[in-house]
């Protein structure tokens, strides 16, 4: 086969929805038990063995970069598993948004979307530029 610009190209998509493809974006639930705080991720698989949950925030660029294990636990449903995610002692002040990576034995992974805290709510919320302009505008007032 030769290489020409057109089978380079169909190659490099190839490759890069193969590496993009570990992670199954999961949308997370929030709640909260007196002062405890909880994230929900529903997940499909019954089958499919958990190894670690990580929760990770910030840049490596700027060494602002935060990750940590956090436990979980496992509820079954009819939907699928449910794993509820304790983020009680993670820093809520951080002016980055969160996300959660589950990892699995499989050749793939879980992804949370981004969430953050919300002080008006009390709780975390996902992530958007709204909160991001709401951040910005409270810590520029001090």
């Amino acid at each position: 086969m030769f290489l020409t610009k057109s089978n380079m190209i169909i190659s490099f998509c190839l490759l890069t929805s193969f590496i993009s493809a570990n992670y199954e974006f999961l949308v997370p639930r929030f709640s909260k038990e007196g002062e405890k705080y909880y994230v929900h991720l529903m997940i499909d698989d019954d089958e499919l063995k958990l190894k670690e949950c990580k929760i990770s925030s910030g840049y490596h660029k700027n060494n602002t970069y935060y990750s940590k294990s956090v436990s979980f636990k496992t509820e079954h449903h009819r939907m699928g598993r449910e794993l509820i995610i304790d983020i009680t002692d993670i820093p809520k002040n951080l002016p980055y948004a969160y996300d959660l990576v589950v990892y699995t034995d499989e050749w793939f992974n879980f992804k949370s979307y981004e969430f953050a805290f919300s002080d008006k709510e009390d709780n975390f919320i996902l992530y958007d530029r709204d909160y991001e302009a709401d951040f910005k505008s409270d810590s520029d007032s001090n």
